[in-house]
């Protein structure tokens, strides 16, 4: 058991595999590999610095958590409740020093990024709890209800991780919140971040895609594929987004993603229950 815990935790589906996915994620959004390993020296020098990397060592173990298929441990059901606390702590964590940094401009960028990003992922999740607990079994009933699902996790996600139109603002804070950082830090920054927005990117699809119609192995390649694919839609998307102001960007989260959020949860429940 503890042997399994340690592969589920560092490799699969874990810290590894977070690591393994960002890779996979930068060769196919910027043409190359875009994560520099030197810069995790940074981790030890500063305070931000360790934010960095713990964050990158909690979305690893959130995605541990997931029903992946081969997983080593399969986890129970509710477990994943506790992968949506690790990522929230993943996301929310680097931000803390930007938030307590005390300048006016790094202070607004980063209470910018935390009031998108915890709206996003919160409605993300929203979709991701219906997606576990009602998976899609082929029943043409419900695939209505599983397209509004996939409807507002296409809103959401964008939002969860600040990319495009919910990208952190620059103009005012060149940097955003890793404004003022020496180079290694603010690389581990922006290597942290990749490695976030592939893990919930690929937690995304563990929870939305079918699990019981195709083998696992069957499964875990349609994973990959889905996920080289819509990575390459945020590649060809990628500065076409005009970035929304703060009002309008929690708007759209609101209103594009709960009402369907919302539909598709009811009439899953009402259908699995008759």
């Amino acid at each position: 058991m503890l042997t399994q815990t340690i592969i589920a935790l560092l490799i699969y589906p874990g810290l590894l595999s977070a690591l393994g996915l960002s890779l996979l994620y930068t060769v196919v959004t910027v043409g190359r590999p875009a994560l520099h390993w030197r810069a995790i020296g940074a981790a030890g020098r500063s305070v931000e610095g360790g934010m960095y990397a713990l964050s990158i060592v909690l979305a690893g173990c959130g995605l541990a958590l997931l029903p992946w298929p081969l997983h080593p441990l399969a986890p129970e059901a509710g477990v994943w409740l506790w992968a949506w606390a690790l990522f929230e702590g993943a996301f929310l964590l680097p931000l803390l020093p930007g938030l307590l940094v005390g300048t006016p401009t790094v202070v607004r960028a980063a209470g910018r990024e935390a009031q998108i990003g915890v709206a996003g992922r919160a409605l993300l999740w929203l979709v991701l709890a219906i997606g576990l607990l009602f998976p899609f079994e082929g029943r043409l009933l419900t695939l209505p209800a599983y397209l509004l699902i996939i409807a507002a996790a296409t809103f959401a996600f964008p939002a969860a991780v600040g990319w495009g139109p919910f990208a952190a603002e620059t103009t005012i804070t060149p940097g955003g919140t890793a404004h003022g950082l020496d180079r290694h830090t603010a690389i581990l920054a922006a290597t942290a971040s990749t490695i976030r927005t592939a893990a919930l990117l690929a937690a995304s699809l563990v929870a939305l895609l079918p699990r019981t119609l195709v083998p696992p192995w069957a499964e875990l390649f349609l994973l990959a594929v889905v996920f080289v694919l819509v990575s390459l839609l945020f590649r060809r998307l990628t500065g076409l987004l005009p970035r929304q102001a703060l009002p309008d960007a929690l708007r759209i989260c609101w209103w594009r993603v709960l009402p369907p959020a919302l539909t598709a949860g009811v009439y899953l429940a009402i259908i699995s229950y008759q």
